[in-house]
């Protein structure tokens, strides 16, 4: 019999304006559902709408793509009862909460496994606990973790850390014995043999960001480059918005980019779709000021997509692995990558998409990785 894991989240497919955490949860299953079976607990409403999905079947079981069983809570009833009550149907051996600060979805299921003890609780904070993700509500957020570190509430569980780096994020903000356990999150990749980059010649270049448009995220920083340029690029975002001021800034510093820069802004978008997109563009560029993983650079580091990125990302040796460039969060920086890039030719170009791809491939070993959740789970 294998091991039962609840996952509880805010969204899940087929929600993905949230992007990565969903991505995240979605390879999870993907790879690993022969060795465990799979719950999940989640809203039934996609991050940013005020709608509940009208394609699933709300406040009941039932089948995602045979891999996992999935319960849509209906926001009408996103009580703590009704979480308790959920939780209660049945005993799972592993109860797999991810974020911090949800109440449906973090606190509520925290508060309900320190009553009753059932299986082993282990903790994914998602890169909330990044000094940048904490930096937004940062009073409330602070507020919280102190007492929740008072209160002992996270002495008996797991946290789930991605990397060396969200370790150390954990142990700051609870204490350097809180148990951790790494595995890095497990990707969609593609075979570079089955795939064909976009052409390039010199003075030419498509550029994708694929982000929320958010100050997390610093899109800001990337249009304070491009308003100083001086070559004739295309350049397209993608991604979902919150705050309807910074957005409203975003567009206003778009539409007056120099005319000789073609922009086009795409709002949020379907997997699917997003990998057509990708693929009709030469390089993804980034000045995030912190990605807990990257989902949307690793997809496109796969597809031959070189990254011109930020320090504050797993993927670093870029330019040593001629994949693309990790560059402060300093605008003449960007600036002159996206003017390398504009200028290289053909050949010098097509070596950096088939670096791109062998760099992540390197990077990544599955096998590795679906051993590190198994032990996760174990």
């Amino acid at each position: 019999m294998k091991p039962s894991v609840i996952i509880t989240i805010d969204w899940f497919d087929p929600a993905y304006n949230a992007g990565g955490p969903i991505s995240s949860i979605v390879n999870l299953i993907n790879h690993l559902h022969k060795e465990f079976d799979f719950y999940v607990f989640t809203g039934a409403r996609d991050y940013g709408s005020n709608m509940d999905l009208t394609t699933v079947k709300t406040d009941q079981w039932m089948d995602w793509n045979g891999k996992a069983q999935v319960y849509y809570m209906s926001t009408n009833l996103k009580t703590k009862s009704n979480v308790f009550k959920v939780l209660k149907e049945r005993s799972y051996d592993y109860y797999y909460v991810q974020g911090m600060f949800s109440f449906c979805f973090s606190i509520y299921p925290l508060i309900w496994w320190k009553q009753f003890y059932v299986g082993k609780l282990i903790v994914a904070p998602r890169g909330m606990l990044h000094s940048s993700a904490l930096s937004v509500k940062s009073f409330r957020k602070r507020v919280f973790l102190a007492i929740t570190k008072f209160m002992g509430w996270y002495d008996d569980v797991f946290f789930h850390s991605t990397d060396a780096k969200e370790s150390i994020q954990i142990r700051k903000n609870f204490s350097k014995n809180v148990k951790i356990r790494e595995a890095s999150m497990l990707p969609k990749i593609f075979d570079f043999e089955n795939i064909k980059p976009l052409p390039k010649k010199a003075k030419q270049l498509r550029l994708v960001c694929v982000s929320r448009i958010s100050k997390e995220k610093n899109v800001m920083l990337l249009l304070d480059a491009l308003k100083n340029l001086d070559s004739h690029i295309q350049i397209s975002f993608l991604g979902p918005f919150g705050d309807k001021k910074y957005f409203e800034s975003f567009i206003y510093k778009l539409s007056n980019l120099p005319d000789h820069i073609t922009t086009k802004y795409y709002g949020n978008v379907r997997p699917d779709r997003l990998m057509q997109i990708l693929q009709k563009n030469h390089a993804f560029i980034s000045p995030s000021l912190g990605e807990n993983y990257g989902h949307a650079i690793a997809e496109a580091l796969s597809l031959g997509l070189p990254a011109i990125i930020s320090t504050n990302t797993p993927w670093v040796d870029l330019e040593k692995a001629n994949a693309g460039f990790n560059l402060e969060l300093n605008a003449q920086q960007f600036l002159e990558k996206i003017e390398a890039l504009y200028s290289m030719d053909e050949a010098t170009f097509s070596k950096m998409q088939l670096a791109a791809n062998r760099y992540i491939k390197k990077e990544i070993n599955i096998s590795k990785l679906k051993n590190q959740y198994i032990k996760l789970f174990n």
